[in-house]
């Protein structure tokens, strides 16, 4: 079977993936992107390996890349079948028109398990979605993927997990105990167990997210590691050294829900019934939001908060609110 397998660039971590394609079929792969995205950290640079590949030229406007010659090459063999990533506002559609005027398979090959929240995402929904529910299969990271397509209208029938995978060799080092120990006692460790993130360390990643539930657990015997470079690092760094949130902060967050629970039961007394309970619920609900908003507000007006975990607070309390709204004008 002839394949033609397009995708941005090829990471050290998909060269053997690559390598085991070119083993069972007459693969040719091709690369749109010059590896110069925001996303990619430059550092490790292209790989390339034991398959027939080419990095395609191109230019980019108004942040698309644009590779002239990729319609072109795809149109030249008569391939059987076209696989496609999910990524590039060029490649994807070219991609897709040639598969559809040679009357071949397009196969969608995606890790995407949300709609995702930005402007460029937002306005280019229409598209993915359409290439969603016209492509005629579609390979996941995981199930998770599967799920999350499902749920956006794809028959489950046309979605083929395919789990990543990792190259053994990398991995399988046996550490010392010496190297061990040295490493637990740089990260002054001691006894603890160590919950460790390995990635890119950028703003979508929802780090901030990890520190902050991190530092709400009351009784933890573990230390949190993050490992990695990226854009996001000096803030999440400085987001560790001030404790994640202040003292009185972290108090607040984890007495929350027993104050809440003691309102309720208080304005509850002589209302029975479960429809009056989740009436009255919400109402604390909303007065909470309102108390929470004014004491995290002197928090700050005090310099008792910084602007940046207030603002996450401040997010926080928002969905809240939405979410009780939402309730409210459900009943």
């Amino acid at each position: 079977m002839k394949v033609a397998f397009i995708t941005n660039i090829c990471p050290h971590y998909r060269v053997k993936t690559f390598e085991t394609l070119a083993k069972y079929f007459d693969l040719d792969l091709y690369f749109f992107s010059a590896g110069n995205e925001w996303y990619w950290q430059r550092q490790h640079g292209v790989k390339s390996g034991s398959f027939r590949h080419e990095y395609l030229p191109g230019i980019s406007l108004g942040g698309t890349r644009i590779t002239p010659t990729l319609p072109y090459k795809l149109w030249a063999k008569d391939y059987d079948v076209y696989v496609k990533c999910i990524g590039g506002r060029f490649a994807l559609p070219a991609t897709m028109l040639v598969a559809h005027l040679r009357k071949k398979p397009f196969v969608l090959w995606t890790g995407v398990w949300m709609r995702l929240g930005n402007v460029a995402h937002k306005l280019m929904w229409p598209l993915t979605k359409y290439v969603y529910q016209h492509a005629d299969a579609i390979v996941v990271y995981g199930d998770h993927v599967k799920r999350y397509l499902v749920s956006e209208g794809v028959p489950a029938e046309r979605i083929y997990s395919a789990h990543h995978a990792v190259d053994n060799a990398a991995y399988d080092r046996v550490v010392p105990e010496v190297e061990r120990l040295a490493l637990r006692e740089r990260l002054s460790a001691g006894d603890h167990r160590i919950v460790l993130y390995l990635g890119r360390l950028e703003e979508n990643k929802g780090l901030d997210y990890l520190i902050e539930a991190f530092a709400a657990v009351q009784d933890r015997q573990a230390l949190l590691v993050l490992a990695g470079e990226g854009s996001d690092r000096p803030r999440l760094e400085a987001l560790s050294r001030d404790g994640a949130l202040p003292a009185e902060v972290i108090h607040a967050l984890r007495s929350r829900y027993a104050d809440r629970l003691t309102y309720i039961r208080d304005k509850s007394d002589g209302n029975p019934g479960h429809e009056n309970l989740a009436r009255v619920r919400d109402d604390v609900e909303l007065q909470l939001l309102a108390a929470e908003r004014d004491a995290i507000n002197e928090l700050y007006r005090n310099g008792e908060l910084q602007s940046e975990p207030r603002r996450r607070i401040e997010r926080e309390l928002d969905m809240r609110d939405a979410h009780l709204v939402s309730l409210k004008d459900d009943e």
